[in-house]
């Protein structure tokens, strides 16, 4: 009477989409908000702030990283996209809090100028993250509850 019950002691109680090859491939199209998360990055290292006096910021991580994003938009599709840029972006974000002189010499200074600038680049790259990571949440919550289905409330003995 309950086949989703029944099914849940053989498959365990996640019966949705498999990540790979499925859910990645057909089922995470990447939408309108992802060039957009690109384009706002972007827009976030080459504004510089109006006080900065000659000093700009760097332009060769942001052309980096807009190149590289491009490609990845065009070479792949779907999912394989979002796990990209996602991995991409996580490394960028730790290598520029590691070094923030990559981003110019306006990030490297310790006043209230340099402090604004980190700051807002930073903003910008954890929307950017949270936009991909909206994309993934079909992938991440069936991450989780094989998960929890495995290690924290097995069903099966």
């Amino acid at each position: 009477r309950q086949p989703k019950e029944f099914l849940s002691w053989e498959y365990g109680r996640c019966l949705g989409i498999h990540i790979w090859p499925w859910r990645l491939l057909l089922y995470c199209p990447t939408s309108v908000m992802i060039p957009i998360a690109i384009c706002a990055k972007g827009v976030a290292l080459f504004a510089g702030s109006p006080a900065s006096k000659g000093h700009r910021p760097s332009t060769w991580v942001g052309v980096l990283s807009g190149v590289y994003s491009a490609v990845a938009l065009g070479a792949f599709q779907g999912g394989i996209t979002l796990m990209i840029l996602l991995i991409t972006w996580v490394c960028e974000m730790v290598a520029i809090i590691i070094v923030p002189e990559l981003i110019g010499v306006i990030a490297s200074r310790s006043n209230k100028e340099g402090m604004t600038f980190r700051k807002r680049y930073r903003l910008v790259q954890l929307v950017a993250l949270a936009a991909v990571a909206l994309e993934l949440r079909g992938c991440l919550g069936q991450l989780a509850c094989q998960v929890d289905d495995v290690y924290f409330n097995p069903l099966r003995p």
